[in-house]
């Protein structure tokens, strides 16, 4: 089971939760970028604290028009790069903070994960620690992932809701019911819309370029 991003040519797709809308949260997700357009731009992002985002229309893509929320934090993995990079989003206009190298590759299993506490991020690639940003104080949102220019089999996908520990001390813990294990199903034929597993009760856009 898991989800097929078809992100070439030239071609954007996501998934976005609905629901719930979170701050401190730690998100993990299986991967494998399966193929790319060999250009600057190839790149895969996980979204966090994504708040009141526009859903575009797209007539034609190329041009692919990205969904823009009104606030958000995005790590993004840029293949074509080489790097990877955090933009703070504020009145829907996003603003890189930091950028580091990235290890990630084309055609090999990968674990990406982010750990987002009282405004610091750090972000893990096979557990290797590749960043860290402090001072991203973001209102609660939803959370999400994005392929442009990169086709990518999503695994799985696991979060933590981080929760003031019960002995009032304040520390963040996991919930004994967290995380939550979310089922994903995929099924993709002739640039159809990609299924999820009910659990996720995502938002899925799915956009190529048919010529």
């Amino acid at each position: 089971m898991g989800v097929i991003l078809d992100g070439t040519y030239n071609a954007l797709t996501y998934a976005i939760r609905q629901s719930p809308e979170v701050t401190d949260v730690n998100l993990t997700i299986d991967f494998v970028v399966l193929s790319r357009d060999m250009t600057e731009a190839d790149q895969f992002s996980l979204l966090l604290a994504w708040k009141n985002s526009t859903y575009p229309g797209q007539s034609s893509c190329p041009p692919c028009s990205s969904p823009t929320p009104q606030s958000g934090i995005v790590v993004n993995f840029n293949v074509g790069r080489g790097s990877v990079r955090v933009s703070d989003v504020a009145n829907s206009v996003g603003t890189e903070v930091a950028q580091a190298p990235s290890a990630l590759s084309v055609g090999g299993a990968h674990e990406a994960r982010v750990e987002y506490s009282h405004g610091t991020l750090s972000v893990y690639l096979d557990a290797v620690q590749e960043l860290v940003v402090p001072n991203l104080q973001k209102p609660a949102g939803v959370i999400g992932f994005m392929a442009y220019r990169v086709d990518v089999a999503v695994d799985s996908v696991r979060f933590e809701l981080l929760q003031s520990a019960p002995d009032g001390s304040g520390t963040p813990w996991a919930s004994s019911i967290l995380p939550w294990i979310i089922a994903l199903i995929a099924g993709v034929g002739g640039g159809a819309a990609v299924l999820l597993g009910s659990r996720l009760a995502s938002r899925v856009k799915y956009r190529r370029d048919r010529k």
